[in-house]
């Protein structure tokens, strides 16, 4: 997972803290269409002026124009 903000070149991945992500792990095995995964991520190092980021879910496609707030 990752996120593509507007005019940054590179993804940007979650934070780790102490060897562990902050986020959700993807389930490895399938599951039904239709099925609601409820996901979350914290990433560092977002351009302040980014209010709105395309996010890169890998295997399940990019999600375009997802709102995007500090914590």
């Amino acid at each position: 997972m990752n996120l593509i903000p507007p005019g940054v070149g590179r993804p940007i991945y979650p934070a780790w803290k102490d060897k562990t992500c902050a986020c959700t792990d993807l389930p490895m095995a399938s599951f039904p269409a239709g099925a609601r995964l409820r996901m979350y991520a914290i990433f560092e190092g977002v351009p302040q002026d980014s209010d709105r980021v395309d996010v890169d879910l890998v295997l399940l496609g990019v999600i375009r124009n997802v709102a995007v707030s500090s914590s």
